[in-house]
């Protein structure tokens, strides 16, 4: 009786935090798609965590629309800098003033600390953030955990074109979006946790 008893109380709290995170995880792929660009606002600096396709064109867009004077491209592959180097300088005129490349991040982190750094450096105060929208969320929230505390962050997502949506490939959607969701989960438990 016993076991059945703490069986079933398990399968119920169980069940519960299943679905408080079904919960979430619907609310979060309803909402990331929706996520408001912030064009009219300018910030000291702009910085474009690379990826998919379109952000590094965002961030240009930006920079160009006078949002910011500064702009960091962080992970930028190590074999194809001088590629990307050139292109950004055939699309504007403001890469030797107003545009850094780093090459060592290597994830979401890695990318937030090269930031921490070039923010440091250049004394940044407000800076607005680029990556896709399912990934911004977390980029913020990672970036929050190891900048200063009085940075101002604000939010650009870019539609990833590469995440489509067709019946053929919900269940690799699904699961790619799930991921995502739980490691902005972890990332937002370290930043209540200051961890």
């Amino acid at each position: 009786m016993i076991k059945n008893k703490s069986l079933k109380i398990s399968l119920v709290i169980i069940s519960l935090f299943f679905l408080i995170w079904l919960g979430g995880f619907l609310y979060f792929i309803s909402n990331f798609e929706n996520e408001k660009k912030t064009e009219t606002i300018f910030t000291e600096g702009i910085v474009v965590f690379t990826g998919s396709p379109g952000r590094i064109m965002e961030g240009i867009r930006l920079l160009e629309n006078k949002n910011s004077n500064h702009m960091l491209v962080t992970g930028v592959n190590k074999s194809s800098v001088e590629d990307t180097r050139r292109w950004i300088k055939s699309i504007t005129t403001k890469y030797d003033c107003c545009v850094e490349l780093e090459t060592k991040a290597k994830n979401t982190y890695g990318n937030a600390r090269a930031t921490v750094k070039w923010i440091d450096k250049h004394n940044i105060k407000s800076l607005t953030l680029v990556t896709a929208s399912y990934h911004i969320s977390r980029s913020k929230v990672v970036l929050q955990r190891l900048s200063p505390n009085n940075l101002i962050i604000l939010k650009n997502p870019v539609t990833d074109t590469n995440l489509q949506k067709n019946l053929k490939q919900l269940p690799a959607y699904l699961l790619f979006i799930a991921t995502e969701y739980c490691k902005f989960l972890i990332s937002l438990f370290q930043l209540r946790l200051g961890i």
